[in-house]
């Protein structure tokens, strides 16, 4: 199972990639904070998560190979998360003084916790880390569930109002569509760190685990077909949406 993980990853990777290059192009024209933050989301995973599945393969080397790799990767992922909250705060709800504050907490609540489980992984090894460091690894896997629940559900809802529009024909299709695409893909990932918080509350290394590794790996090819339509959608695609937006305006 840790083969169909690494090609899933593989493949989220080098998608994130082109599109995170294509973001921070974008980034650096407009030079706005959503666009930094969508490239910053994007491009950070496709290096953290081979680091985190590096750092797995690597443990037998000790933890003076292990633990850097381990915490660098950790650090690029928290980011990258932390990212999720500010992205979904200015593009969702810029004007709610509690999406700023849920920002603030959830970015902490991040970031805090990766010292002490690297602490304890350098000592004890990733599995017996994890464990030692147990109510810090579930602080951290539950802030990253409401990084990826969050943007989720605000573009579903999103999605269901600019559908109601779209039968009217005062929205785009693809514009449409992209909101259902967004979801999709932050659902991926929330469905994710839902099986980790459930594996690590039974004190089970979620890496160590079949069924994880193939959630990894069917997650990271869902997320690259998400992320491929959404940013750098096919020209047959497209027109697809804009016959059935079409044929919806008719009925």
């Amino acid at each position: 199972m840790y083969s169909v993980a690494l090609i899933g990853m593989g493949l989220q990777a080098i998608v994130s990639i082109a599109v995170g290059v294509r973001l921070l192009a974008l980034a650096r024209r407009t030079r706005r904070f959503p666009e930094m933050a969508l490239s910053m989301q994007t491009l950070l995973p496709a290096l953290g998560y081979p680091l985190v599945m590096l750092a797995v393969l690597l443990e037998r080397f000790g933890p003076a190979v292990m633990t850097p790799l381990y915490f660098l990767a950790m650090c690029l992922l928290m980011v990258a998360i932390s990212m999720n909250y500010f992205f979904t705060w200015r593009v969702f709800r810029p004007d709610r003084a509690w999406a700023v504050i849920l920002c603030g907490v959830g970015s902490c609540l991040l970031v805090a916790p990766v010292g002490a489980v690297a602490a304890n992984i350098e000592v004890h090894g990733i599995e017996g880390g994890i464990q030692n460091a147990h109510a810090w690894t579930l602080l951290l896997v539950f802030a990253a569930n409401t990084a990826y629940g969050w943007p989720a559900l605000e573009s579903f809802l999103y999605f269901r109002s600019t559908r109601r529009r779209l039968r009217l024909g005062l929205v785009d299709a693809a514009v449409c569509n992209r909101f259902l695409l967004w979801a999709l893909a932050s659902a991926t990932w929330f469905s994710l760190a839902a099986l980790a918080t459930v594996l690590l509350t039974l004190r089970v290394n979620p890496m160590h685990e079949a069924v994880f590794n193939l959630a990894l790996g069917a997650t990271g090819l869902l997320n690259s077909v998400c992320m491929t339509l959404c940013f750098l959608p096919p020209e047959r695609y497209l027109a697809w949406l804009r016959r059935r937006a079409l044929a919806s305006q008719g009925a």
